[in-house]
């Protein structure tokens, strides 16, 4: 038995692919307005200095956001390390750092992403070839596939 689509009428054909568009642009505004009404916290009360500087990361810079109270934190405080998700330094992330410094805790920040490329550009991903090629060099019983033994050979 053959199924087949129903037959649309070329007049059925404009409403539906004007309705489709329409639906896909109100998506995209939508999404595209959820960025700019992102959350960034707290403002961060007045005792509490916020600056950024680089740091050289693998030939790149890397932004670190600096986070403290003018007056010396107490050495029972610990330096809090935080790293943005994986969508970068905007939004959610800022408010997160921001929430933590007005806590009072002296704060280092940076963005996850943004480490991410830097890495990405100094180390290559390894392939199928790599691994094997790794695994086949290791003495190791448990780098090798179980009933695979190393042999070794004659010189």
């Amino acid at each position: 038995m053959l199924v087949t689509a129903p037959r649309m009428l070329a007049d059925e054909a404009v409403p539906r692919a004007w309705g489709m568009a329409m639906a896909a642009l109100l998506a995209s505004l939508l999404n595209s307005g959820c960025a700019a009404v992102l959350p960034t916290g707290p403002p961060l009360p007045r005792d509490v200095q916020e600056r950024s500087t680089q740091i050289a990361v693998h030939g790149g810079r890397l932004t670190l956001h600096l986070a403290s109270q003018q007056t010396p934190a107490s050495a029972s405080l610990p330096l809090v390390l935080y790293a943005s998700g994986d969508g970068g330094w905007f939004g959610a992330a800022v408010g997160m750092f921001h929430t933590i410094a007005a806590g009072g805790y002296p704060t280092v920040g940076f963005s996850s992403k943004e480490l991410m490329h830097l890495e990405h550009q100094q180390f290559k991903p390894f392939g199928v070839a790599q691994v094997a090629e790794a695994s086949s060099r290791s003495s190791s019983p448990l780098a090798r596939p179980s009933g695979c033994r190393r042999t070794r050979r004659s010189s």
